[in-house]
Order: structure tokens, then sequence, then C-alpha cells
């Protein structure tokens, strides 16, 4: 899907949005415009499935908005990868205006997650929300070189599960803040 110089609008009130790219690749490529994903509904799921194969999102110089109101979003990349590339532009994924009453899962079992953010800011927000990381027998990096990354978890729960994997967060150069401070217990 290429939308050079113009906007993408993908709207499935009240329906389902499947994109089911089994041994293929998915690239969208949104150069200097607007991608918008809107499922704003009780009634609407977007299921992102790229098993075996490979998803590529690139929003360089433009804004990637995805709105998922009421409604559930899911991406799942078994055996394949997912890279989220936002250089010159902005990625923000918020509860409030994102996922608001749902659940946000990112599922990369047996497979890598990489989120680099160089030279951007990387904010997620899930106040009054729950955030849940799950990279069981995978790797997850989070890589902010010359960049912030800041989560802020006010009246929710964050929980990294790690199990039989490896946690790495580098941030060469920039800043780590998770608020509010956590205090371990004596």
């Amino acid at each position: 899907m290429d939308t050079h110089n113009s906007a993408l609008t993908i709207d499935t009130h009240n329906s389902a949005l499947t994109i089911d790219t089994h041994n293929s690749a998915l690239t969208i490529d949104t150069s200097n415009s607007a991608l918008t994903i809107d499922t704003n509904t009780s009634n609407s799921a977007l299921t992102i499935d790229t098993s075996n194969s490979a998803l590529t999102i690139d929003t360089s110089n433009s804004a990637l908005t995805i709105d998922t109101s009421n409604s559930a979003l899911t991406i799942d990349t078994n055996n394949s990868a997912l890279t989220i590339d936002t250089s010159n532009s902005a990625l923000t994924i918020e509860p409030v205006i994102v996922t608001s009453n749902s659940a946000l899962t990112i599922d990369t079992s047996n497979s890598a997650l990489t989120i680099d953010t160089s030279n951007s800011a990387l904010t997620i927000d899930t106040s009054n929300s729950a955030l849940t990381i799950d990279t069981s027998n995978s790797a997850l990096t989070i890589d902010t070189s010359n960049s912030a990354l800041t989560i802020d978890t006010n009246n929710s729960a964050l929980t990294i599960n790690t199990s039989n994997s490896a946690l790495t967060i580098d941030t060469s150069n920039s800043a780590l803040t998770i608020e509010p401070v956590i205090v371990p217990s004596l």
C-alpha cells in the first residue's frame, strides 16, 4: 500500500478487518502522508496476522495513529518479525485515545520485537489501564539511542514477563523514566 502525498483511511465500523499475509510480505509506506486505522466501535476487531512473513510499517515524515476505541487490537507475529520504523516522525500509543476501555496485546511468541526510536520519542501511557508485554521464549529489545523512553503507569499495572527469554533496554545517550517510582518491599 503506497500512499505518497495522500491519506489512507481504513474504516471498519461495525465490522471486522483481517489482514492475512501468510508466506508473504506486507509493507505499508505512507511517506509524507497520514495513515489512520479507525475501528471505533464496540463490535469491531482489528487483526493483523503475519505468520511466517514480515510486517513493516514505515511512517517516515508522517504520523501513525491506531485508534481502537472500545475494541481490541491484536498483532500476531508468530514465527515472523515486526518492525515499526518511525524515523523523523512520532509513534504514540495512548489507551486514553487509542485503546480506551480495551486491551492492547503484543504477542511475539517465538519471534523478535524491535522498537527503534532513534532521534525520536517513544511514549507509552497506560493511565487507568493495564500494559502487558509477554515475550516468553523470545527476546524484547527497546533501543532508544539519542532519545527518551517514558513509561507512565499512573493508576494501572505494568507487567513485563520474560520467562525463558532476555530483556534488554538500551538507552545510550538518553533517559529512561518509569513512573510511578518502584519502591522495593523489605
